[in-house]
């Protein structure tokens, strides 16, 4: 009895070397298929990195924001044209513009006597007679022109000018000014004439044409409004045309 081995003892074999063989060879294999994944992996990140561009946002301005110094546009005043509504005078020699209230008097009676000369003048325009005491000077009395503003055209016979004679007194008249001017392509001589001690002055004007007289326009006018009248005297001779 003692003798007898029993019949389920089952012995304790080592495992077989082809067993272990398979075992490290697919082992080998993972690792190798691993490794090269990675290594494509990391071959086609570096492929593509050049070709990513930076994404770039830009700030969005709300539409309620507002600008803190706005740039405003310069404006400019219309330029106002006074001689607009002014009338034209006509006449077979010469044609010229004058303010439209003012008074066309043929015979320029407003002179004191009748003339063959035509005048244009102010509604408000008034001579006025007025004696001269002792020590003023002059005659026992005078006319004056002290209010309001005429113009008296007359025509010429192709005068010799000389400057010289032009600007000299002749008789008891000071000399403001005397000078050439250019008005709109004609050319005139113009002499300022103040008459003292009274308000009231005159400009001479000889229009020139081969250095002769052809037209003598006397404009009068009150001191007081000097500048204003004698611009008003350049925009009428500016408007001054011979007829041929």
């Amino acid at each position: 009895m003692e003798n007898e081995v029993s019949s389920t003892f089952t012995p304790n074999l080592p495992p077989s070397p082809t067993n272990w063989l398979k075992v490290l060879l697919f082992t080998m294999l993972g690792l190798v298929v691993l490794a090269g994944s990675m290594f494509v992996g990391i071959q086609i990140g570096k492929n593509q990195a050049p070709d990513q561009q930076p994404v770039v946002v830009n700030p969005t301005v709300s539409s309620t924001q507002v600008d803190a110094s706005p740039t405003i546009a310069p404006t400019s005043s219309p330029i106002i044209d006074l001689t607009t509504n002014w009338k034209t005078y006509i006449s077979a020699k010469y044609t010229f513009r004058y303010p439209s209230e003012w008074i066309v008097d043929e015979k320029c009676t407003k002179l004191g006597h009748p003339a063959s000369n035509p005048c244009v003048y102010s509604s408000d325009y008034e001579p006025v007679t007025k004696k001269i005491e002792p020590g003023d000077g002059g005659e026992d009395t005078v006319t004056e022109y002290n209010v309001g503003t005429l113009l008296n055209i007359d025509l010429l016979e192709n005068v010799a000018y000389d400057s010289n004679g032009f600007c000299s007194p002749g008789g008891p008249a000071s000399i403001d000014n005397c000078h050439e001017k250019t008005i709109n392509g004609n050319i005139y001589a113009l002499r300022e004439i103040g008459r003292y001690p009274y308000p009231t002055t005159s400009i001479n004007a000889w229009l020139l044409k081969n250095n002769n007289g052809v037209v003598n326009l006397s404009y009068f006018f009150s001191k007081k409004n000097k500048v204003a009248d004698i611009q008003l005297f350049d925009q009428i001779l500016a408007s001054f045309k011979l007829i041929n």
